[in-house]
């Protein structure tokens, strides 16, 4: 960015909510772990403030058809069995196989989790990082496990804006109290948006300064720049005229370009 007297401001990216895909590979999750035999695993990380995106995770080294395990998740409030299957149908055993699958579960609910195994080496429940419990060998010994889990929603507030993070569109709001730029303060005050926002991250005049400022030959050339930009703020209705004369009593006071 050129250097120029207005201090920097950044920007917010501002992304609709839905069109962010979960991304397991950029997402921390527990490792799978491979074992001898069977191993039966469920994973799972925090998504959003309103589900867990989490993974039922099998590896097979044995050549035993007979081997299996299942996973049953019921939502105690309403009695709705979330998650049901029976795992070990892995091919025809000719080689070490894997199977995973993944779905989502509704947090602040309690949820009933049941495992069980037949001849499964292991049977385990990670909750991010954490394992919360394993069991079982094999040969007889048939893992069982069953526990009641409430996910708490995420209410980590980075930018402590108000906005939890997982509703946040602007993960790291400007919250001055007024629109500053630079060291002009417009008096403008500066809300912040059911969405995380403040008026400041919606202007985005980092970038209207910078891209004005390059562009203009003078300063009146930079002054008309910045005016527009306010008055397309103004048409999508997120200034008044009044807001923009104060914005731009600051412009016209800098020495820009």
């Amino acid at each position: 960015m050129k250097t120029n007297p207005f201090s920097t401001i950044s920007l917010c990216a501002v992304a609709t909510l839905a069109s962010i895909a979960p991304d397991l590979e950029a997402i921390p999750m527990a490792p799978r772990t491979e074992l001898s035999f069977y191993s039966l695993q469920l994973r799972g990380i925090s998504k959003d403030c309103t589900s867990e995106l989490v993974e039922v995770y099998v590896y097979d080294m044995t050549q035993d058809s007979s081997a299996y395990g299942s996973i049953t998740i019921t939502d105690l409030d309403s009695g709705t069995v979330l998650f049901s299957k029976t795992y070990g149908e892995l091919g025809e055993y000719y080689q070490p196989g894997w199977a995973a699958d993944s779905f989502l579960l509704p947090v602040d609910k309690p949820l009933q989790i049941d495992y069980s195994g037949q001849e499964f080496s292991r049977a385990a429940f990670l909750l991010g990082t954490e394992v919360m419990a394993a069991g079982g060998w094999w040969n007889g010994n048939y893992p069982t496990y069953s526990t009641i889990l409430t996910i708490a929603p995420s209410e980590t507030d980075s930018d402590h804006d108000g906005v939890p993070d997982c509703h946040d569109r602007c993960p790291d709001s400007i919250l001055s109290p007024t629109v500053l730029l630079g060291d002009c303060d417009s008096g403008v005050p500066n809300p912040v948006d059911a969405d995380g926002c403040s008026l400041a991250d919606r202007l985005a005049l980092d970038d209207a300064i910078a891209r004005a400022a390059a562009g203009a030959k003078n300063h009146g050339a930079f002054v008309k720049s910045m005016g527009a930009h306010l008055t397309s703020h103004v048409s999508n209705g997120v200034i008044d005229w009044s807001q923009r004369a104060a914005m731009m009593t600051c412009v016209g006071s800098s020495n820009l370009p």
